[in-house]
Parts: C-alpha cells; structure tokens; sequence
C-alpha cells in the first residue's frame, strides 16, 4: 500500500452524504485514480460542488479501492463543515489529487526550508543518524599531528606537496568521491565494486568503469563492464549514463579471444575457431593451414573460395532455407521433401523489378516474382502417382507480401499465357494481405512443364519442371504416356505391333494393306475425287458425290432438309425474347415488334366471333347499317328504351346515382331521404317509388327538386303495394325540375 501524488488526476462524482466517494470518470485531458493507485493506496484529496451558490468542498487523505472504484475519505484535514466530513447534497462535483497547504515543504523568500519542518518531524533509520556531537565524540579521537575537540578536526601535521599521508583501514560514506591524482595504485588483486556487501535484489544498475575521454570533435563518455539488463559484459565507448544504466552502441574489442563469441565478428579471423559460431560472420574466415573445427550456425554472407579435401560426414541442414548459386559436381543426391496438404512446401513470394538476369527481361511487365528472393527460378515439382488422396506432393505459393498487391500468382500451359492450368490448383485470399496464397497439388497426371506467370501482366514469372510427369506439355498440347505395360516402338526396330506404341517416325512411308484392317483396306481404295464425301453402306466404305451421299445420310435438300432460304435466315438472326412477335420489314429482312397480352388474346382466338367476343363488340359488329340511327336526319322506327335501376329505400339516406340509369324503380320499407349524385344538367327520366307489403312509408326529396307552380301536388301513395310515379329533368346541378305522374293501386 503506498501513498500516491500526481499531476492532473481528477474524476467527477455525484456522491452524496459523508461516505466513499464513487468516482464517476475523468475528462479527456485529465487522468483517472485508477491509472494512478492500486488497491489500497492513498493520496491527499480535494472535494469541490459544481453548484454555483454552495459552499460544499473538503481536503483530506483518502484510500483507493479498486472493487467499486471508490475513495474511503480516511483523514479529514479541512472542510466546509468546520474540519468534519461534509455532507454532501445532490449534484455534480469534482474530486482530483492535491497537496494539501499544512502538508507541503517549501523554501522562503530568505531560501530556507519552511512548512514547518524540524528534525523532530524525521523518522531516524537503523543506519543513517542524526549528526550529534555527542555521536561523533564516540567515533572520532586525535592521532599524531590529529587533533580532535568536540566534532571540530584539525590536522596539525605539516603535509608537504610531496608526502604522503598514510591511513590504515579507510571507510568512507558518502554520495560522490572524488581523487584528483594522475596516477592511483591500488595493491589490492582484486577491485570490488557494487558494494561492501552481496546485494539482496536486483537494482538494475549496470557495474564497470566509466570514463571520459575526446575523439577530436567532442567529448565522450565511455563504458566498460557488465550490463545487467543483457547480463553480459560489454564496452560502449559513446555511451549514456541514467542512473547508472548505459545504453549506446557497442564497440569494437581487439583481443586474441578464447572461447564462445556470441556476437557478430566484423573483422578477419587468421586465427583457430575451435568453439561455435551462432551468430553471423560477415567478414572473411582465413583458416591457413588450420581446420575449421567448429558449428557454424549463423549465416555465412561472405565468398567460400576454398575446396573442402577432407571428408564430410555430418549433414549439411540448411533448416528449410534455400542453397543459392551452387554447383553440385558429384555426389548423390536425395531431393524432393514431401509436402502435404496440410503442410506443404512453402515458396515465399515477393515482386520487384527486373534485373538482366530475368529470362524475360525486356519482355512483358518490368516487374518480376522473387521465390525465396532469388529472381523467377526455374523450379522443380516432384510427385509421381496419384494412387491415394494424399499421394500428390503440395507447393504452396505465400503471396502475403504487400508488394505482390495487383499480381495474382497462377499457373500456364505456355509462358504468353494463352492456355491457363486449374487442375488441383488453388487459390484464397487478396495477394498482398495476409494469408493470400496459390497452392499446387502435383502428380503424375500434372504436365511436365507449367509456368508460373501474374494473370495481369505478362513475363513475370518462370518455368516449372515436374520430373514424375507422365503428360507431356509440348506447345500447349498434352501428350500422355500408355498407363497399361506397354513398350514404344524404336525408330529402328523390328516388332510386331500387338499391344505396342508407334512414334511418328515409324510411319513414315507406305504400310502394307495386309497389315490393315479391312476397313482401313476399303479406305484406301478409294478414288480422291473432288466434292465427294465417304459413306458407309452397311459392309463398306464408298465414295459418293454430295447429293447422292446427302440422300443415302438422309439429309436430302428439300425432302429431308430445309434448303437455304434468306427469308428463314432472316428469321434465325433475330433474338428471341419474351412477349415479341416476328415480322417481315422487306424483301429477305425480319424483325421483332411487341405483343402485348390484348394482342395474343386476340391472336390465339378460333374465330371471328370469338375475337368479337374478347372485344366486346357481340353482335353489334355484324349489324348492317340500316340497324342504326343516322346521328343526322335518320328516323327511328323502334321504340326507345331506358334502363332502369333498383333501389331500396330502407330508412335514413338514399343516394341515386343519375349516371348509373335514367329510371329508378326504389322499394320503400322505410321513411327515407332521397339524394342525387352526377346530377349534369340534360339528365332526364322516372323516379317509381312502390312501397312494400306494409306500407304507411314516407320519402323526403332534397331541396333541389322543384315542383310546377301550376303542376299536380305530389301526393304519396302510402298504402300497401301502391306506387308512385314522378318524373325529373336536371336543369342544373342546382335545380331538378320533379312533375307528379300519379298513384297507382
């Protein structure tokens, strides 16, 4: 539990009453307790109200509490409410670190030490005291030419420039010594540093010697000694000292050395490496006559011009990586690790420009594919069977790299890329994320040459030969080896050819009939003349001239077939589509127009009557003209009918409809209003109310029906059954001329 001060820590809280403070959360430029304290630490506080008007506010020492992130108010040291814990009311307020006034040290105006300060206010530790004369009396005492007086020394010995003074055992306590000597000898053999005792922990201080020194430009500050966060001895000769810790970079020893070297040796080494070497030798190994007797496990980036003349008889395991530039003379050789679907051979992918060392450079993109950093390889797939699921060797090409952004790794039967290669090829990803790759599986099947190219630019890549192949890529076409036990017939043997492969050469010239088939015999017997076409008949071949073999294939013109005809060919350019019609636009031309669904229903009718039917037209469209009245000047012999409508009357409103008829025959079960809708000025006709077995039912017409001043008095018939009759002619839509007919038993 320790006590804590910061800068800047301030949260809000709405805490009411005299308990724990929750705190609320801090504003962006300010920090929260919980950044600053852990469980159980303290540190003085400040309580502010945010409420203009109230005097709320208290400073005291506080305890964190992670669980809830609270602060307990532990010490109240001053307050609104007369130094106790306020009681805080409602609202927002602010509680931040602060260094109480009672609390702080200080210098005054005359630079001495205020606040309050006095060595009785000092816990005395176990080892550092109090100065008292009273404790130096029991330390100190005179010696020769040493006079000593109650904490007062005084050396009265005359010391001469040249002499020595001479002291026995010598301790001395203190934060900085200093010797001004050009020479210190110390008989001690051994120099203790990082004091008198074994320390009890790690204080992360590095011990050795520092010194000053100038490169001509500038001073320096150098170290010599032991590290202790690497935990290794080292020499910085530009170093930087914070709180006895040195960084810098480190600098170069020139020592015979014995033993293991764990850095990097950047000079020439003349002499005997009898240890390992794990880290990298970039300078130049001279063994003169000497072995190189040790393990070399780093990376050897310098040139090897030497032979090896003695025996090697370890493995050379160059941990996945690749060999470069090699030339292997003699030996054998044990390639072709296998690498399975879920662990293939891994080939890390990257694109830059192309160098002269490019077999396309000039050609295509100016960029190339990097495998394992070497430019466009010609590589090797191996794989030679396919008898299981997991027989095929795996080739995974890791395109992850940012630069192969925008070229997309696949595979070809030819280096333009006119014929591409999927079989057993996968892709996934986005090249240039993470993850994105193109993976090969190959076997027996695989072509023997593919080449590995960018499918958005060309001459990219290289080749890849698959040694196990039994497809032969020759110029894009794929030559397959026999799969049953067979033999290739030489160019210069003599074999019967049961179960036997012929090469080209061995055609070459005239083979007997006798060793045809008959079929293959009645061929060749036939005469090559112009236009004819080979038939066979049932138990030959024979050559007919076209018509007689388009008759004898059943494909005679005109009887079996179509003859050519532009009108048809016409038809078969267009393009078909739904709810289109074919149409003739000249002589030997066609098009398409729309069908409507109204067209095709009229179309796919039987017969005229049907179509007048789907029109609507019935018999109307087959009367004759002496049917119909003139709109001029003819007379109508027939008599003139209206129609009529039907209505109920049953009670409240009725609303007649004087577009839907002219007449209206309206049923009254029950006293009711009468109104009129489309009331247009010409309509015309009969209103015939007829009331229902009961009767004693009454109808209310609206204000815009007039009577004749001199007209019938419209009387209602009110007994059961009786009907009334009135007629109307529309004036205007606000005046409906109505004269009562009569009544009507």
């Amino acid at each position: 539990m320790a006590f804590v001060i910061k800068d800047r820590v301030k949260e809000s809280t709405t805490t009411t009453g005299t308990g724990a403070v929750s705190l609320g959360g801090a504003d962006a430029s300010f920090d929260t307790f919980s950044s600053a304290m852990s469980n159980g630490d303290t540190t003085f506080y400040a309580i502010i109200t945010g409420s203009s008007g109230t005097d709320e506010w208290e400073v005291g020492l506080g305890t964190y509490a992670s669980s809830g992130n609270t602060l307990t108010r532990t010490t109240v040291l001053g307050s609104s409410n007369s130094g106790s814990a306020t009681n805080f009311s409602a609202g927002s307020k602010d509680v931040f670190m602060t260094y109480p006034a009672d609390k702080a040290i200080f210098k005054d105006a005359s630079g001495n030490i205020g606040g309050g300060l006095t060595t009785d206010k000092l816990t005395e530790g176990s080892s550092n005291l109090y100065y008292t004369d009273a404790r130096v009396n029991t330390h100190l005492s005179g010696g020769t030419g040493v006079t000593y007086n109650d904490g007062a020394i005084s050396i009265g010995q005359a010391v001469g420039t040249t002499d020595n003074v001479t002291f026995g055992n010598l301790t001395i306590n203190g934060t900085t010594t200093t010797v001004n000597s050009t020479t210190v000898t110390i008989d001690d053999p051994i120099f203790t540093i990082g004091g008198d005792s074994a320390p009890s922990s790690d204080d992360n201080k590095d011990r050795g010697i520092e010194f000053r020194w100038h490169n001509g430009s500038a001073d320096k500050v150098g170290f010599f000694g032991f590290d202790d966060s690497a935990g290794k001895f080292t020499f910085i000769p530009d170093a930087t000292n914070s709180s006895e810790v040195f960084s810098g970079t480190a600098g170069t020893v020139v020592a015979n050395l014995e033993g293991n070297v764990t850095g990097n040796v950047t000079g020439t080494v003349d002499g005997v490496v009898g240890g390992n070497t794990p880290a990298a030798i970039t300078g130049t190994v001279i063994t003169a006559n000497t072995n190189f007797a040790g393990n070399i496990t780093g990376n050897v980036t310098g040139n090897v011009t030497g032979n090896s003349a003695g025996t090697h008889t370890g493995a050379v395991d160059v941990n996945n990586n690749d060999v470069k530039n090699a030339d292997l003379v003699e030996g054998q050789l044990i390639a072709g690790r296998y690498g399975s679907s879920g662990a293939p051979m891994t080939f890390t992918v990257t694109v830059a420009s192309k160098t002269a060392a490019h077999p396309y450079n000039g050609d295509g993109s100016s960029s190339a594919y990097f495998i394992n950093g070497q430019e466009s390889p010609a590589l090797q797939f191996h794989g030679v069977d396919n008898v299981t699921s997991a027989s095929g060797y795996y080739y995974k090409f890791d395109q992850s790299a940012g630069s192969n952004s925008g070229h997309p790794l696949l595979f070809y039967l030819d280096a333009d890329k006119t014929t591409a290669y999927t079989t057993n090829v996968t892709t996934s990803g986005t090249p240039g994320s993470s993850g994105a790759h193109t993976t090969i599986a190959v076997d027996e099947d695989t072509p023997s040459i593919l080449y590995y190219q960018c499918s958005a630019h060309g001459y990219m890549g290289n080749h890849a030969v698959v040694l196990g192949s039994n497809k032969i890529n020759h110029s894009e076409a794929l030559i397959t080896f026999p799969t049953a036990s067979t033999e290739l017939v030489g160019t210069n043997t003599t074999q019967t050819l049961t179960n036997k492969s012929i090469v080209a050469t061995q055609l070459t010239g005239t083979v007997a009939n006798a060793r045809l088939d008959q079929k293959l015999q009645d061929i060749t017997g036939l005469g090559v003349d112009d236009g004819n076409i080979i038939v066979a008949d049932g138990s030959n071949f024979t050559a007919e001239n076209g018509a007689t073999a388009r008759t004898s294939l059943g494909v005679a013109i005109g009887t079996n077939v179509q003859a050519y005809s532009a009108n048809l060919n016409a038809i078969s350019g267009l393009t078909s589509a739904a709810d289109k019609g074919i149409q003739y636009t000249g002589s030997g031309t066609a098009g398409m127009f729309d069908l409507t669904a109204a067209g095709k229903a009229l179309i796919d009718d039987a017969d005229a009557a049907a179509q007048r039917t789907t029109l609507g037209l019935g018999t109307m469209a087959v009367a004759t003209a002496t049917d119909y009245l003139a709109r001029a000047g003819g007379v109508m012999t027939g008599a003139l009918r209206h129609d009529q409508d039907n209505a109920t009357a049953g009670g409240s409103t009725l609303t007649l409809d004087l577009a839907a008829a002219n007449n209206f025959k309206i049923s009254i079960t029950a006293n009711t209003t009468i109104a009129f809708s489309n009331i247009d000025a010409g309509r015309f006709g009969n209103l015939i109310f007829v009331q229902d077995g009961t009767g004693g039912h009454s109808f209310t017409l609206p204000g815009t029906c007039k009577t004749p001043v001199n007209g019938a008095t419209i009387v209602q018939a009110t007994n059961a059954n009786e009907v009334s009759v009135l007629s109307y002619y529309v004036l205007d839509s606000s005046n409906i001329l109505v004269n009562y007919i009569g009544d009507f038993a």
